[in-house]
């Protein structure tokens, strides 16, 4: 399934364009419409400084749009100037606008905490429905490794789904993290570390059969894709994984029922927002990806 229609969130800025880059990039990949979307708040002081012309709202409208058109990357987008809350704008362009997927940038490592992990953007991942791409390099290249992290929930299954479908092309590896949290309270606890031993080895046999059968429900040969089962704590161990790996994106659940629900949109996907050096795709169980049954 490809992408239809596209939404950049922009805010005029430099991360803003290394976004609108990778949004043409995939639009043209895919042949799809492409909206570049500018939120004014609504009580944003310029906007109330032209409180006397007859029409400020569309003065100061036109003014952004212009704008807008002009930072475009390749002028590919058809610019979208609102005026009101900008999550609640953003999500509804999305969500309600029929987009595939919502892209939207990253400045700097240093930064990240600021954009990804402050009001605006923490709501957008939080709330957003469609499928939210945050862009951490500046690189109109296709993706060409992609990581996908499991955790044997829906929402990963989904994110798998979108993997192959709208990356087909890239080599494609899964990861699945092991949690040592109980292991490490039988250490506390005084247990022995030769059956502690045995036990992590169970565990991972049993986590690893269970990503096969995973892969097989979606239809891929656990021989075909680059399969990695690790133990350890999930946010660290993922990083460290994920950085061998050397992946230009990683794909990973939003709002998980599996073993990281507590902490997903807390320590993982957080650190993996504030880390991971590649670009992130959050995919929800209830996106419309999932809803397809199919598979590539």
């Amino acid at each position: 399934m490809s992408m239809r229609k596209i939404v950049h969130a922009s805010d005029l800025s430099d991360r803003a364009g290394r976004a609108g880059r990778r949004a043409v990039q995939l639009a043209e990949a895919h042949d799809a419409e492409l909206e570049s979307v500018y939120v004014i708040e609504s009580d944003a002081p310029a906007l109330r400084a032209l409180s006397g012309s007859p029409d400020n709202e569309g003065v100061f409208q036109a003014a952004v749009e212009q704008q807008l058109q002009a930072s475009t990357p390749g002028h590919k987008a058809n610019p979208r100037v609102l005026i009101g809350d900008t999550v609640g704008e953003l999500v509804y362009a999305a969500d309600h606008g029929g987009a595939d997927l919502l892209v939207m940038g990253a400045q700097g490592q240093q930064y990240v905490r600021d954009w990804l992990l402050g009001t605006t953007a923490e709501q957008l991942v939080s709330h957003a429905r469609t499928p939210t791409l945050v862009v951490r390099r500046d690189s109109d290249a296709a993706y060409r490794r992609v990581a996908v992290a499991v955790d044997f929930s829906a929402c990963s299954r989904a994110a798998l789904r979108a993997a192959r479908r709208w990356f087909g092309d890239a080599e494609l590896h899964v990861v699945h993290v092991v949690d040592n949290a109980e292991l490490d309270r039988m250490q506390a606890a005084g247990i022995g570390g030769s059956y502690i031993y045995q036990q992590q080895g169970r565990l991972m046999e049993e986590a690893r059969a269970e990503a096969e059968a995973f892969l097989r429900e979606e239809g891929l040969s656990p021989e075909a894709v680059s399969l990695e089962v690790h133990a350890g704590y999930p946010a660290s161990t993922l990083l460290e994984a994920l950085g061998s790996l050397g992946a230009d994106l990683v794909v990973l659940g939003n709002h998980g029922r599996g073993r990281w629900a507590s902490v997903l949109l807390g320590s993982v996907a957080a650190r993996l927002l504030r880390e991971a050096s590649g670009d992130l795709l959050l995919v929800r169980e209830d996106a419309p990806i999932a809803a397809d049954a199919g598979t590539a």
